[in-house]
């Protein structure tokens, strides 16, 4: 095991016997921050009350130890109390996050690569296990499959809704049609997601968004729900990622 390994192993087990506490989900203070997110390019960090509960803190925890293969990725939590010792309080100076209960959590991906801790981003979403992957894959270029989606194919949507014309758009369809020969079901939704885009590209993506969301909020059940939502993975991925 890697001195980090150990080290991180160390910090778990110190905080274990504290209420909410996640296999996965390390927790940061003044002393432990700098340590471990320096470690690496990627750090998304959740700043949350002294007890954070409910599905934000527990989603957040899942996609934790979903992403805990990934080398170059962390995730860790801060809490702030606002009794007592008033822990962290200092923590939330530093990085400018509203210390009211009703503001947290608050979450900001942060970044080493340029060989200083940098902020990146601030998460804005609604703490859903698959949104909070696809905020980490675009803002810090990290592939996390998501259900339904395939790699490569994710690839080629990102290609397909930069596209401008409709014949760049045929080049990639084709390439997708070669790799649903070989990916089977799951990448037939792509390829048909691309053939109703042709001519309109990207406004044609939304407007099969639109009709997903809406089958969604129809209380379908569950079995449509469930691939409605692999769908709408998929979907998400014909989107053009942020430059970082």
């Amino acid at each position: 095991m890697t001195k980090l390994g150990i080290f991180l192993g160390l910090v778990f087990l110190a905080s274990v016997g504290r209420a909410q506490v996640l296999p996965g989900l390390v927790q940061l203070d003044k002393t432990s921050f700098d340590k471990i997110v320096t470690k690496f390019e990627y750090s998304l960090v959740k700043f949350d009350v002294g007890y954070p509960t409910g599905d934000k803190h527990k989603n957040f925890g899942k996609v934790a130890l979903q992403i805990s293969e990934v080398d170059n990725l962390f995730m860790g939590e801060v809490r702030i109390k606002d009794y007592g010792d008033k822990a962290n309080e200092d923590m939330a100076d530093r990085f400018n996050v509203d210390k009211d209960k009703k503001a947290l959590p608050e979450t900001i991906l942060f970044t080493t690569k340029d060989g200083t801790l940098t902020e990146v981003a601030r998460y804005g979403g609604d703490y859903s296990v698959d949104n909070l992957r696809l905020f980490i894959s675009s803002k810090a270029g990290v592939y996390l499959k998501l259900d339904g989606c395939i790699k490569e194919l994710d690839t080629l949507a990102e290609k397909f809704s930069r596209a401008t014309n409709k014949d760049d758009r045929e080049k990639i369809l084709f390439a997708a049609e070669s790799w649903a020969k070989e990916k089977g079901e799951d990448a037939l939704v792509y390829v048909k997601i691309m053939k109703a885009s042709l001519d309109t590209g990207n406004a044609g993506v939304e407007k099969e968004k639109a009709r997903v969301e809406k089958v969604m909020d129809n209380k379908a059940s569950e079995k449509v729900a469930a691939k409605m939502s692999r769908k709408m993975n998929v979907l998400n991925s014909f989107s053009v990622r942020d430059e970082l």
